[in-house]
């Protein structure tokens, strides 16, 4: 009887182990068709996403070529209008100078014409034409960009 049992016993504790085993395959074709479409349709929309992504990007990168144009442009232009307003200040320098030597010439005629009848002038005039000169010159050193000794 003990053989029996213990043969009664393997034989149950086999099913068992055997049971745990199998796997019960239920095929659902309508569920697995849901699936399928659903899938298709992940794929299409993930395609058409990165379509778009690209199309973004492809965009982006036309703006930023544009916006490197108009920087370009800008700096031309600030180049450009930098010059001009250079030029306008050394044409307004020049325009000063040129009155400052008219001045000079004038005051240097009237004080020559002074002088004629009394030398003693002559030295005031001295220190006053000195002083247009040092006065030209400053007004020269802007324009020319070098430096002068008085």
């Amino acid at each position: 009887m003990k053989t029996q049992l213990i043969i009664l016993l393997f034989i149950c504790l086999s099913k068992m182990t055997f049971a745990q085993s199998y796997v019960t395959i239920i095929f659902d074709a309508k569920h697995l068709a849901i699936v399928n479409e659903n899938g298709a349709i992940r794929l299409v929309s993930e395609q058409a996403h990165n379509s778009m992504l690209g199309n973004i990007r492809g965009r982006i990168d036309d703006i930023n070529v544009n916006l490197s144009s108009v920087v370009l442009v800008q700096n031309m232009i600030h180049r450009s209008l930098t010059e001009v307003d250079r030029a306008l200040k050394s044409g307004r320098s020049a325009l000063h100078i040129s009155r400052l030597v008219q001045d000079i010439a004038n005051h240097s005629t009237k004080m020559l014409e002074t002088a004629k009848g009394e030398p003693w002038l002559l030295l005031f005039a001295e220190h006053v034409a000195r002083q247009l000169k040092d006065r030209g010159i400053m007004e020269l050193l802007p324009l020319s960009g070098d430096r002068f000794e008085k």
